[in-house]
């Protein structure tokens, strides 16, 4: 503090530039000089949060009739204060431009929609860049029906029509009109959040953006089905969002797509710059619902070109008639890192090795295990038969290049340890497998299933098994 006493105003001036709105005030608080001179008012960074004037305790839920009344009026109070502080704070700031401007608005209602279009309008006639309007709830959302939050703001006009500054759009919980976020001709990030829009508007939408490389949908709710083609994006996000039953993408630049929610159809073609896909299936549906041959080979053939892979290997269900280990249908030729989301289940064990064995430059190797079957299998009478031929070891069905296999919540299960025993006498160049067990488990078990690992013959000489 002392050096930063010894220099001129100027100099704080564009330090407290660089600074978001809140962390310029407390600067300022630290010298009687920089806080009668208004130093905050030059921040170029605007970030405030409701939830920050209001008492912790506010937030919990209360059961006595006079606490909840209480907490209501604290809650009150808390937004009160919220619009004074925004309204003196926001109007007061003199930079020529403002280069991110985010709220959170817990308590919005219509009465304050004038206010809010003015915020917006202000920051827009600031050249603002980074635009961030949040009027989520504080209480947790249904996570089966997400679009079913009562959206009562809408997007202001002016937003739309003077849209030419913004390089990321950050919209949570309002209304939007996605036939006009085409207007946004500079935009190169945009995340929309439990809002419920029009899949035929976002198939029209992203095309009309030339410059626009990150699309992030969560909690989203779209009709029909979700079609996406652009020259531009490169990354590509989609959570937990309802309505449609097949993903068409035709990215040629996509270069990272994340995926999770419930099993649908993918179209996934022209992927060539693809180097990393997360797949994260509901899992309390899988057990009913799965992907079989046909569609587990139609489905890989879209991320041919990826690098890292994560999957939940318990949505594909493949039989014994229809596994070949010498002419894999799968091909992950790039796959470099694999993670596998798996309860080890014997079902899944085909599955596992059908992705494995197609892997053939395959250098790390994670299991995420441990978890539990939530339905009943109710394929399992296709499965009756032994999988011992399917486990035989074979030093040319596994990548000579694999070096590492990592196991998080291991619990030495049955197909586990099968698993694991087919890699040991595979895998030519495997260095380490590090076991980490499940909390809880007993470390005289896995003491044990190291020590079976270790009496299996492998197929490197420089095996260590860690635990």
């Amino acid at each position: 503090m002392d050096h930063m006493s010894a220099l001129p105003i100027e100099i704080i001036t564009i330090i407290i530039s660089f600074l978001p709105i809140v962390d310029a005030i407390r600067l300022c608080f630290l010298r009687r000089e920089w806080y009668f001179s208004n130093l905050w008012i030059h921040s170029t960074i605007f970030e405030l949060k409701e939830k920050s004037f209001r008492r912790p305790e506010t937030i919990r839920r209360y059961r006595g009739r006079r606490r909840r009344s209480i907490a209501v009026e604290t809650r009150q109070n808390g937004r009160i204060k919220f619009l004074q502080v925004f309204n003196r704070v926001l109007f007061s700031l003199v930079s020529p431009v403002i280069s991110s401007f985010s709220f959170h608005h817990l308590t919005y209602t219509t009465s304050h929609r004038n206010e809010i279009d003015r915020w917006i309008e202000f920051a827009l006639s600031k050249g603002v860049r980074d635009l961030v309007l949040n009027f989520s709830v504080d209480f947790p959302i249904n996570q089966s029906e997400p679009w079913i939050v009562i959206i009562k703001y809408h997007l202001p006009d002016v937003l739309y029509q003077n849209a030419s500054s913004i390089r990321t759009l950050s919209i949570n919980s309002c209304r939007v009109d996605a036939r006009r976020i085409s207007s946004f001709k500079n935009i190169r990030s945009l995340t929309l959040t439990r809002i419920k829009i029009s899949v035929r508007n976002i198939g029209h939408m992203v095309p009309q953006c030339p410059l626009l490389e990150n699309l992030c949908l969560v909690e989203c709710f779209q009709e029909w089905n979700l079609k996406i083609n652009s020259m531009s994006l490169k990354r590509l996000i989609v959570r937990h969002s309802k309505g449609f039953t097949l993903m068409e993408i035709r990215l040629p630049r996509l270069e990272y797509f994340e995926y999770a929610g419930d099993l649908i159809r993918f179209d996934l073609d022209l992927l060539y710059a693809l180097e990393e896909a997360v797949m994260d299936f509901t899992m309390k549906y899988i057990s009913a619902f799965a992907y079989w041959y046909e569609d587990a080979r139609e489905y890989f053939s879209g991320l041919a070109a990826v690098r890292q892979l994560k999957i939940c290997t318990n949505a594909f269900k493949i039989f014994p008639q229809n596994y070949l280990r010498d002419e894999p249908f799968l091909r992950l030729r790039n796959a470099q890192e694999l993670t596998l989301t798996t309860t080890m289940e014997r079902y899944e064990v085909l599955g596992i090795l059908s992705i494995i064995t197609s892997a053939t430059h395959l250098r790390t190797l994670t299991f995420i295990a441990g978890h539990r079957r939530p339905l009943k299998e109710l394929m399992c009478d296709y499965y009756s038969e032994e999988l011992d031929e399917f486990l035989h070891p074979d030093e040319s069905s596994v990548s000579n290049r694999l070096l590492e296999v990592i196991v998080e919540g291991f619990m030495a299960k049955q197909y586990e340890m099968e698993i694991l025993k087919f890699l040991v006498g595979s895998a030519t160049m495997l260095r380490t497998i590090t076991l980490l067990p499940r909390m809880g488990y007993s470390e005289r078990r896995i003491a044990a299933a190291a020590a079976d690992l270790l009496s299996v013959r492998a197929a490197s000489d420089h095996l260590q098994i860690n635990w």
